[in-house]
This record gives C-alpha cells, structure tokens and sequence, in this order.
C-alpha cells in the first residue's frame, strides 16, 4: 500500500506524528525557548534524515509530509512575546520638544520622552550648551528623569522615543537602562545635515582601539582588577 493510501485512510497519524515529535524535542531541554528553538532545527532536520522520513512516509505523502513541516512556525509565535507598538503622538511630541528646544535657545534640536503603560513619565531635550555638560543629549536627560521619576535605575517596561536617532552614547544608555524599546523620528544622516555627524562616531568604535583617533591604551590591568574583586566579595552591593 502505497503511503499516500495510508495517510488517506486514517488522518489520526498527523495528530500522533506531531505529538511524537514535540515528546521527542520536550525531553531535551526545560527551558521553553530552547525547547522551541531545538523543535523547530529538530523538524528542519527532519526533511533531510532518511530514518525520520521513512517514519513520515507511513503516514503521509510527501506534499503533506512538507505541510506538517511547516507547523514548526506556530508553535515559536505562540510563545514569542508581543513587540511594543509604537504610538506616533509621543514621536510628535518629542518633535515637539525638539524644536521648541531650539527656538526658545535652550539648545540642540533634540527631544525625547520616555513613556510607560501608555502615559509620558518622563521628558528631555538637549541642554549640552545650556548646563556645560555634553552628555546632556535629549535621550540621556529624558532616562535620567524618568528614573527619578520612578526613583530606580532600571526602565523596564517603558519605552523611548525620541526626535532623531540616538547617538552611540544615548543608545547605550538606552540599552543600561533596560528600556522595552526605543523609536525614532529623524535619521542620523538628517542630523549630520545640520552638524551632528554621530557616523563618525559609529565609524570609529568601528575601528580597533589602536586605530582610533582618540588615543587610547591599557594599562596597569593587574592593579584594576582589585576593584572587580572587591565587587565580587562585596555583600552589600546592589547589582545593575
């Protein structure tokens, strides 16, 4: 009997040949993510493994072989969490920021807000000239004052959205804050435009160390160390 007759007589092989091979990947890890990962590399797998195929050809044809391949993708959507969703009245208001900013002689032309389930927590705009402080850059200023804000270092949970894409610096900040997702308006190349190249910038951390036209180097390695250990032995500290 030829195996597209067997499959056509009893469709109870598809639901039993999913459970065989999601029973088989499960033992594998107790993490979920791993487990989905490795289901989903098991079943690519598959189409290639001779031994696995003739378990699927007692069941099925090859074209519906291929079709209970494809569910490899559903089971990861399930699981994967939802992205934040932009909300382009918050982009329009650091916009806003932004050119105020800039008309009132405050500084730069750069705003941000930092926002959370929904409501603006935070503001910021560039204030560098204004304060003597060149970290002060629109993103830096709206995260410093969205964690007095909420009186904590970490910003999970909330999201960014600034008027220009953020310089190196701010996107760091931005990742030490543990922001859900950061959005942006203008480009970096609009902002070289009008004077702010931060591609030089990503141009440089690009480079070696050596070859960086700030000159850097690395010494007394050995000694530093004491303060990492001193960290490591530390009862009292407050990890970030």
């Amino acid at each position: 009997m030829r195996p597209g007759a067997a499959f056509r007589r009893s469709s109870r092989y598809r639901p039993s040949l999913i459970c065989w091979l999601f029973a088989v990947t499960t033992a594998l890890e107790d993490c979920w993510r791993t487990r989905i990962a490795k289901f989903s590399r098991f079943l690519s797998t598959a189409a290639n493994s001779t031994s696995i195929v003739r378990k699927i050809s007692l069941a099925c044809n090859h074209v519906k072989a291929c079709a209970i391949l494809e569910l490899r993708c559903e089971p990861m959507q399930l699981f994967m969490p939802a992205k934040p969703q932009p909300n382009l009245d918050f982009l329009r208001q650091a916009i806003s920021l932004a050119t105020r900013n800039v008309t009132s002689g405050n500084g730069g032309p750069f705003g941000a807000v930092v926002v959370r389930d929904g409501k603006v927590i935070a503001e910021g705009v560039n204030i560098v000239t204004a304060t003597k402080d060149p970290t002060a850059h629109g993103e830096v200023t709206a995260i410093r004052n969205a964690c007095k804000a909420l009186n904590s270092f970490s910003l999970a949970g909330c999201q960014l959205y600034s008027s220009c894409e953020p310089c190196p610096m701010c996107l760091a900040a931005s990742h030490w804050a543990r922001l859900d997702a950061v959005f942006f308006a203008a480009s970096a190349e609009d902002a070289a435009k009008a004077g702010f190249d931060d591609e030089f910038l990503y141009a440089e951390f690009r480079k070696n160390a050596s070859e960086r036209l700030l000159p850097q180097a690395q010494l007394l390695r050995g000694e530093a160390w004491s303060s990492f250990a001193a960290w490591i032995a530390s009862t009292n500290k407050i990890p970030y």
